[in-house]
């Protein structure tokens, strides 16, 4: 999978993020055991599934979603990097959320991506995600959980090896999700953010994609 650095300090997390969902083939998905998933992590996965998945995923469908919802373009106090036509915050108790979405062309597709992230030191953010989409992660790599993911009418599924081949036609109904979720780690010396990341693998670009 082709990546793009997020912006700011969500950067590293972004970069190692894509990293793992295009990491080897052979690569066998040893999973933790599993945190508890807390307050956080379901309100990074609600934010997640009301901005970047309910609707078209193109970026600037993402945004006005995020507008609508009171979601603030200003940067916020402690962001030395900002580019708010990308960009979304919001407060969350003391933890700030910050939306991300962007567009990229592949070889073979065009990618939405969007994801949730906080600079905060969490738990249980890969967990959510599993339980939610109802299976277990195709790898696991650090704090990082990679998921293969085809929509359904009824939810979500587990992506084959041949739902990831370009002729398939969960690629032709655009149904092909992968998403990676790690915790954080914010103290200290350490600066790894929190993260929820999707990509929406499409067969054509949307306006604003």
């Amino acid at each position: 999978m082709s990546g793009s650095s997020a912006t700011g300090r969500l950067a590293m997390c972004l970069a190692m993020a894509a990293a793992v969902a295009s990491g080897p083939a052979s690569a066998v998905a040893q999973e933790p055991a599993p945190a508890k998933s807390d307050l956080s992590a379901h309100t990074a996965l609600e934010a997640l599934k009301t901005l970047c998945l309910n609707g078209d995923t193109a970026p600037l469908a993402v945004l006005a979603r995020a507008d609508a919802a009171g979601w603030l373009k200003a940067k916020p106090a402690g962001f030395e990097t900002w580019d708010a036509s990308r960009n979304r915050a919001q407060q969350s108790g003391p933890t700030t959320l910050i939306l991300d979405t962007w567009g990229i062309d592949t070889r073979e597709a065009h990618e939405d991506s969007c994801s949730i992230g906080a600079r905060a030191s969490t738990s249980g953010w890969g967990q959510a995600a599993r339980e939610w989409l109802g299976f277990s992660p195709g790898s696991v790599l650090g704090p990082a959980s990679t998921f293969h993911a085809v929509r359904t009418d009824a939810g979500w599924r587990a992506a084959a090896a041949a739902d990831r081949a370009p002729s398939a036609r969960t690629n032709a109904e655009e149904r092909h999700y992968n998403f990676v979720a790690a915790d954080g780690a914010w103290s200290g010396a350490e600066r790894a953010p929190a993260i929820l990341m999707v990509n929406h693998l499409r067969t054509t670009r949307s306006p604003g994609g």
